[in-house]
Formats: C-alpha cells, sequence, structure tokens
C-alpha cells in the first residue's frame, strides 16, 4: 500500500499551493481534483486577479508581503511571467475609513505610495468622473497575476518536485484507520498521514460529512468584461492601474485591458450572502440580473469610458466566510485532517503564503504566521461542531 504524507483534496490556487511547499520538502504530496484540469468550476478560473499590500486587516499584513516574494519564486523556477505590474488606485474621500486604514497598512510595511488630489485625478485618468471631494491613494507594487496561468504553472511545479496529481478523480469518503487516514475516491482508495481539505465552494459539503457546521456560504459571483470605447486609454502599457473603491453598493474593482483586447473586467464584491450549491449553478439566474444592474449603474456614474452593456460574462464560485477571514485549522476532533477554506474572493493573492501554512501545519512545523485569528474555535467551537 503506498502511503503518501499528505493528500490535498483540491487543486485550486490555494491546494495546488499547498501541494508545490510539500512536494518542495520532499514530502510524499497527492494533490485530487474532482474535475478534469483545467477548470473553471471552481474559484481559481479566469485569468486575471488582482495583488496588493493594502489591506485593512493588519494579520494578513506578513502574508501579503510574503506572497509578493513567493510568486516572484515561483517565477524564477518556472520562467513564466506571472505578475503585471499595473499599480492599484485605492478611492475614496480622505476621511473615509476605508481610505485611511489602507493608507495606513502601505505605511506600516513601507510599501511606496502617492497620494493624489481630486485635480490629479482628474489630469491623470480623464475617463474616471468619481466626486470631487474623493482623492486616490496609488500603490505602485498593485497590480495583475495571470490567475489560470498562476494555477497551472505551480501544479507544474508539484510536479516537478515528486509531487502526483490525478484529476478528475473525486474524494467520497475520508476513514481514519490507526496512525492513518484512507481517502476513498472515484479512483480508488490512497492513504495519508495527514489530509488538507481545500475543496473551495464545495468545501461546506465535505466538512458536513465531517461533522463539521463551518459558517461559509458558496455564492456564485459574475465577471463582466465591458468594452473600452477607447481601447488605449485603459491598458497597462499607457499606465491605467487597478482601480478598487468600496463604495456603497459593495467592493467595487476595475481590472485594465490584459485578458480580453479593449475590454475591462469590473465588478463589485458584494458581502451579502446569497446560497449558490455549486452543482446547480443556474439556480441563481435572477441573482445575477440583479446584480448586472447594479454594476451597469456604477460604471454609467463612475467610468462613462466604457461601453455599459458586458461583451462577455463569466461566473466565479466564492466561499463567503461569516467573518470575512480565512478558516485555516485542524478539524477539532481529528488533527490530521486540515482545512482550508472561507477566502471570499480575497484569497488567491495570498495563495503562496496560505499554501506555507498549511503546509507547516500538516508537518507539525512552527507556523509562520499567527494562525489564532483563522480559527475554527472563533466560531465557537461547540457550535461549529455537531453532536
Amino acid at each position: 500500500m503506498a502511503l503518501y504524507d499528505c493528500i490535498v483534496v483540491g487543486a485550486g490556487v490555494i491546494g495546488s499551493s499547498t501541494a508545490y511547499h510539500l512536494a518542495k520538502q520532499g514530502k510524499r504530496t497527492l494533490l485530487l481534483e474532482q474535475f478534469f484540469l483545467p477548470t473553471t468550476r471552481g474559484s481559481s478560473g479566469g485569468q486575471s486577479r488582482i495583488i496588493r499590500k493594502s489591506y485593512n486587516q493588519p494579520h494578513y499584513k506578513q502574508m501579503l508581503v510574503d506572497a509578493y516574494d513567493m510568486w516572484k519564486t515561483i517565477e524564477d523556477e518556472s520562467g513564466e511571467e506571472l505578475y503585471v505590474e499595473s499599480g492599484l488606485l485605492n478611492l475614496g474621500r480622505p476621511d473615509a475609513q476605508d481610505v485611511v486604514e489602507k493608507r495606513a497598512s502601505l505605511d506600516l510595511v513601507k510599501e511606496p505610495h502617492e497620494v493624489l488630489s481630486n485635480d490629479q485625478l482628474k489630469q491623470r485618468y480623464p475617463t474616471l468622473t468619481y466626486p470631487d471631494d474623493f482623492i486616490g491613494t496609488l500603490e505602485y507594487s498593485g497590480g495583475i497575476l495571470k490567475g489560470g496561468k498562476c494555477v497551472a504553472v505551480i501544479q507544474n511545479l508539484v510536479k516537478k518536485y515528486g509531487g502526483e496529481i490525478r484529476d478528475g478523480t473525486k474524494m467520497t469518503e475520508l476513514l481514519q484507520e490507526k496512525d492513518t487516514i484512507k481517502v476513498s475516491t472515484t479512483a480508488g482508495d490512497f492513504h495519508a498521514r495527514k489530509i488538507i481539505i481545500t475543496a473551495g465552494p464545495w468545501a461546506g459539503k465535505v466538512s458536513e460529512a465531517l461533522g463539521l457546521d463551518l459558517p461559509i456560504t458558496p455564492m456564485s459571483i459574475p465577471v463582466y468584461y465591458w468594452k473600452s470605447k477607447d481601447p488605449e486609454q485603459h491598458t497597462v502599457k499607457n499606465g491605467f492601474p487597478v482601480i478598487v473603491h468600496r463604495s456603497s453598493e459593495g467592493i467595487a474593482y476595475l481590472v485594465p485591458s490584459l485578458e480580453y483586447p479593449g475590454l475591462c473586467k469590473v465588478a463589485i464584491n458584494q458581502n451579502i450572502p446569497k446560497y449558490c450549491d455549486p452543482d446547480s449553478r443556474n439556480s441563481v439566474s435572477d441573482q445575477h440580473d440583479q446584480y448586472r444592474e447594479v454594476v451597469v449603474n456604477y460604471i454609467r456614474k463612475y467610468l462613462p469610458g466604457l461601453e455599459d452593456t458586458p461583451s462577455i460574462i463569466e461566473y466565479c464560485m466564492y466561499t463567503k466566510s461569516k467573518d470575512v477571514d480565512f478558516i485555516l485549522d485542524s478539524h477539532p476532533q481529528n488533527k490530521n485532517i486540515l482545512i482550508a477554506t472561507g477566502f471570499t474572493g480575497h484569497g488567491f493573492k495570498i495563495a503562496p503564503s496560505v499554501g506555507k501554512l498549511m503546509a507547516e501545519m500538516a508537518t507539525d512545523s512552527k507556523p509562520s504566521y499567527d494562525t489564532t485569528p483563522f480559527r475554527i474555535s472563533r466560531f465557537h467551537e461547540d457550535k461549529a461542531v455537531k453532536k
């Protein structure tokens, strides 16, 4: 019987990053994915993700700094470009809590940035029509990760370092057997000392089968691409940055033209959980229609340089935790089972750091980061574990 040091269940960016760190340490690692790769069914599909160091929550500070370094290492090890430095412009009123906290977070990590007055905003980015009392904080190293390419590159490195990947292989059951865990799948049984669940939108279903009732909600989020009326205006090459704005409708963001020539990605992250069964996404199409109108109105109000009819619509699954923070912990009743979930649409950029932490937890190594903010017990363990 082949015995793995660790089996990682779910080959999105978190699971792949975790397997990468384990395999790089020489651990016998198996990465399982229920769908055939590459897949867009989970939360790691699509070709662009925002990366930045401006964060309101201080417990992500070192993870974000380290993530930049690790993405560079992954680029060096693979010979592939994954990060595009476009700059990131955070918009809002100067006394708004979000604006103040994000600028303070950049000062904390000594990250170079520039504060732009409203006049400077209008001069530098004439296609934007934000209110006259808005300012901008331009984070120079903010930018774009080539999403799908990042995942594929990390998976190639998993194999390079001796790890195994089995796609089209769905886990059906976990069973503790003395000192090992048996993982039953549609392709047979596998055994390991430790299991890490990185199942994305399916984490709730898997956790429930393991006796946990975690406060997480899978959500289906439409991702829209809008045609620029002046395609040269909205490109990284011509100095147009990623834009982030905490609006009354949610956190709005714009990614300049990269994936599709002449098209910008604009969406609004809303923290209102609307449950979507990851196996039945079409059941929430009415929510998508309502959401599109919100984005259309936002574009008409603030981004008149874009057409107000989406040219391309794609979909992504989020798994929102109750407090919008990650869940990175072991099962309260079985320390050989670890769970990473609740990334709430902001986990991709930090994935290498999360993978490092999960690998440390799986190998009983000293964690590089304080795990307190990510523990299941913060939701009151007696309620999270089914009796």
